[in-house]
């Protein structure tokens, strides 16, 4: 049953790569270089806004290189915590986890292959009030690795907050016995 989660993963890890290359290739051939077409304009639109850099702004291939070495190092960081945690054995946890490996593995993809990250997804939700955000864009990996972490922040507090009440109860039933013996 162990090999089934594990399956799962990859299986999400790779309809997120695959849908990052198709939106990509859409993107690419129907959108000008540095344009916006808006969906809800201020606030959603969909944009051509090729990448190159790393982290911190470095560019080249050894940029590129070290990028996603750790990319694939935290992914494999995750696969191994994933796979030795108790506390992580939920469908879901199996599912961020897809979505985390998937997400770096398209973005990864794209930056090795390529030599950039399409950046397609213009989202400005302060825009709405009249705040203004400039125009960050992300990729669909992007979003893929943030919705990864999301769902493990979540779980987490889950946990926590179930292990808590459980904790709590389990002492008032401990003082309920106290009391009763005396």
């Amino acid at each position: 049953m162990k090999w089934l989660a594990g399956a799962r993963v990859w299986i999400v890890a790779g309809a997120v790569v695959a849908a990052s290359e198709i939106c990509s290739a859409l993107v690419r051939g129907n959108i000008r270089v540095l344009y916006i077409h808006w969906v809800l304009k201020p606030i959603l639109g969909i944009a051509n806004v090729p990448t190159d850099v790393g982290f911190f702004g470095a560019a080249g291939v050894s940029a590129r290189l070290l990028h996603s070495g750790i990319i694939v190092l935290a992914a494999v960081a995750a696969i191994w915590l994933a796979s030795n945690s108790a506390a992580v054995k939920s469908r879901w946890s199996w599912f961020g986890l897809g979505l985390f490996i998937g997400g770096a593995a398209a973005n990864s993809f794209q930056l090795l292959i390529t030599g950039r990250v399409l950046d397609w997804i213009t989202f400005r939700p302060l825009a709405a009030l009249g705040l203004h955000q400039g125009f960050p864009t992300y990729s669909l990996g992007d979003l893929a690795v943030a919705s990864g972490i999301a769902v493990f922040i979540t779980l987490m507090l889950i946990k926590s907050r179930v292990s808590s009440r459980r904790r709590t109860k389990e002492h008032e039933i401990g003082k309920a016995r106290d009391m009763g013996k005396e």
